[in-house]
């Protein structure tokens, strides 16, 4: 959806195909040292596999094994920010994926034009990539969201953050402004053992903590009368998306947890969408 290519073929046809435009984004971050980047879209002659359990993209493989949810890739880092490119191979699996998954979607849009599907709130994460030195496990997520329209002419910002709680549960919070219909406030709390999901509309409101070095607010939920919420690393920092590491007060205890900003009304401007090519790889 924020490919430049898809947009130009938008602009020609209404009935531009989105199949011609798949892309992988992968970003590793490392504390102190400059992000692995990979972002590479593909035409539509790449796609190797489309069926309900595997998908398959150039050289990169997305599959379910069983009780597992494998996604192995081999794939060339962006020319930015290293100017030097570079083969990554490696994999990144989660365990159960979907134990708690929603019967269905949660319509960010009255017509359900647009849809968020919070899969899985938390699950086991294993990440192998031999070229970074990386072999560990943690806390991992997975979510998704479709659209039949143009995101940007559905909403004008967001703000999205998870944050694990020390009694094994998950927080989601999902904060949007639309552009014609009333403000969107989620706040989705899973239960550790995975027996329980409960949506909310009125608690924890959103804070604004920070700006971004672009100007974007930086916002998180926080409890009323509560210590404000402070950021505590940030991730990426761009025009239009940053995404930080935030700690926040939550019922009293604070923790830690990923915000993530979104302003589609700088996304649509033109000198932002002239940089995004130098960032996207055109296979």
């Amino acid at each position: 959806m924020f490919s430049p290519y898809y947009a130009r073929a938008r602009k020609r046809s209404a009935q531009a195909d989105p199949n011609h435009h798949c892309a992988l984004n992968l970003i590793f971050y490392e504390r102190g040292k400059t992000p692995v980047w990979i972002f590479r879209e593909y035409a539509q002659t790449t796609v190797i596999e489309r069926t309900a359990t595997r998908f398959a993209l150039g050289h990169s493989v997305v599959e379910t094994r069983g009780a597992q949810e494998v996604w192995s890739f081999r794939e060339r880092t962006t020319p930015f920010p290293k100017l030097i490119p570079r083969e990554i191979v490696g994999s990144i699996t989660l365990d159960n994926p979907y134990p708690w998954a929603p019967a269905a979607p949660v319509l960010l849009a009255a017509q359900g034009q647009h849809q968020w599907w919070p899969m899985t709130p938390k699950t086991r994460l294993t990440v192998n990539v031999p070229a970074l030195g990386w072999q560990w496990q943690g806390d991992g997520y997975c979510d998704a969201n479709a659209g039949e329209a143009p995101l940007e002419d559905a909403f004008s910002s967001w703000s999205w953050g998870r944050f694990h709680l020390p009694d094994g549960a998950t927080l989601i919070a999902y904060d949007a402004v639309a552009r014609h219909e009333a403000p969107l406030s989620l706040r989705l709390h899973a239960s550790a053992a995975g027996d329980r999901i409960a949506y909310e509309s009125e608690s924890l409101p959103l804070v604004t903590c920070a700006t971004s070095r672009w100007g974007l607010p930086v916002s998180a939920p926080g409890s009323v009368g509560g210590p404000r919420p402070v950021v505590q690393q940030t991730f990426e920092d761009t025009p239009f998306y940053a995404r930080h590491q935030v700690q926040t007060s939550l019922g009293g205890t604070l923790t830690n947890g990923v915000v993530e900003t979104l302003s589609l009304d700088r996304f649509q401007a033109r000198w932002v969408r002239n940089l995004l090519p130098f960032r996207l790889r055109r296979a």
